[in-house]
């Protein structure tokens, strides 16, 4: 039985006007994709939805509130051909999703004036023969609110009807003008999309007259097991990996703890979930952004922009002299771009580390301290949230100020037990051991 694609169109000042509801109704319908349009609200305030992925233009110094889109996507879908296009108040977005017969490619639009950027919708099209345009589009007479700007409401029908594609709307009625009742949201496709999808429907009034409107494709979506990010294990302690995870089975693993299958299962969720925190905060990402971009300096972009030019330059060249040269240049610029990354990768964890250490200058003493049991010292004065010196008891708690994410309690070596901390920022202050054969 095939499971439906579904989409959610909504307006972004109905969505902050009933937040709860709209999450409730989100929940509820569980939809593949939402296009919320006009996502820049006052000040940046933006909304997170658990398991949805976003792609939009964010939130800038000299953005204008009550513009923009941004469509949310689950994070087990199959996606390529990201692309957010920005032109004065005008904002494009638009991406593909892998579904079981086809590459879908879904598109949504906020523009102020839409007449000088139909030739944006027009390319789209042109692109792919599985299109699907959609948003908090409606189909008007007149065009209240916004009569300055977008004075004619047919301009996307009658484009439409230049590219040859399919229009469909809801019965839903909107406005009602001297020349009949305003249609709600206009969802331009395909032929081959609009032979899958039924009729647009509204949700639920939440507020506003831009109601959230869902449309349905009659076609699987493809799904993927999203992995966690490569790391290199290169600067891992294996000693104090063996001593946090003889923790994590001492305080998680106990006589009578398995009565069924399902207890083994979930102990196996928890060591999974131990192995990604520890990895998160002890070993170095190979892409260190969360969305597997690495940001690169100007200087590092240049390399890699002469290195493509040498390459292409010895596709083209038959002589074996001039071969030669060009592999030299080449191979002398590989070596530059990677003492540049590293230079990178250094700043990168000085930053991180001077960010905690200019909070509390005895953070990374302390924190060596309390972990690796290398320092027969007492340990080093750290001060509370009261300004006074802190005992060896608060030491997990001025972590905690310091870090963000929480990690199993654990036994120091004066055999208390604390509530320790893992951050990505922690793998500064663990001796950095190459891996051997035997380990």
């Amino acid at each position: 039985m095939t499971t439906p694609l579904k989409i959610i169109a909504v307006n972004a000042r109905s969505v902050k006007r009933r937040h709860l509801d709209f999450v409730e109704m989100v929940n509820s319908g569980h939809p593949d994709l939402i296009v919320v349009n006009e996502s820049k609200l006052k000040e940046g305030q933006c909304f997170e939805l658990p398991g949805y992925c976003s792609l939009d233009l964010k939130w800038r110094n000299n953005s204008t509130p009550g513009t923009g889109t941004t469509i949310y996507y689950l994070q087990n879908l199959k996606t390529r051909n990201l692309k957010t296009i920005e032109r004065n108040l005008c904002e494009f977005i638009s991406l593909e999703i892998k579904t079981q017969r086809f590459w879908l490619k879904v598109g949504g639009i906020y523009c102020k004036n839409l007449a000088p950027c139909i030739g944006l919708i027009e390319d789209f099209f042109v692109s792919s023969n599985h299109c699907l345009f959609i948003g908090d589009l409606n189909s008007k007479h007149t065009a209240f609110g916004c009569r300055v700007t977008n004075r004619d409401g047919r301009l996307l029908e009658r484009a439409a009807g230049r590219l040859d594609v399919c229009v469909r709307t809801s019965k839903a009625r909107n406005h009602r003008s001297p020349f009949g009742w305003d249609n709600l949201c206009v969802a331009l496709s395909t032929q081959s999309v609009a032979n899958l999808m039924g009729e647009p429907i509204v949700l639920d009034d939440i507020g506003s007259d831009h109601l959230p409107m869902q449309v349905c494709v009659h076609v699987s979506v493809d799904t993927q097991i999203r992995c966690p990010p490569r790391y290199t294990l290169s600067n891992i302690n294996w000693a104090h990996y063996r001593y946090a995870l003889n923790l994590f089975f001492r305080n998680n693993v106990r006589p009578g703890s398995y009565q069924s299958t399902s207890d083994i299962d979930n102990s196996g969720a928890e060591l999974t979930d131990f192995m990604r925190l520890y990895l998160e905060a002890h070993a170095r990402r190979v892409c260190p952004t969360s969305k597997g971009i690495t940001h690169q300096n100007p200087k590092l972009l240049q390399l890699l922009g002469e290195k493509k030019r040498l390459r292409n330059k010895l596709k083209r060249c038959a002589d074996p002299t001039d071969q030669g040269t060009l592999r030299s240049e080449i191979s002398l610029l590989n070596h530059k771009i990677e003492l540049t990354r590293k230079k990178d990768l250094e700043r990168m964890w000085k930053k991180a580390c001077s960010g905690l250490n200019h909070r509390n200058p005895n953070f990374w003493i302390a924190y060596n301290r309390l972990f690796n049991h290398l320092v027969n010292s007492p340990a080093p004065e750290l001060s509370n949230s009261a300004g006074m010196p802190a005992s060896v008891e608060e030491i997990p708690n001025i972590f905690a100020d310091h870090l963000d994410r929480p990690l199993p309690d654990h036994e120091d070596r004066w055999g208390n037990s604390h509530a320790s901390h893992i951050d990505q920022a922690d793998s500064l202050s663990v001796d950095h051991h190459p891996i051997t054969a035997a380990e």
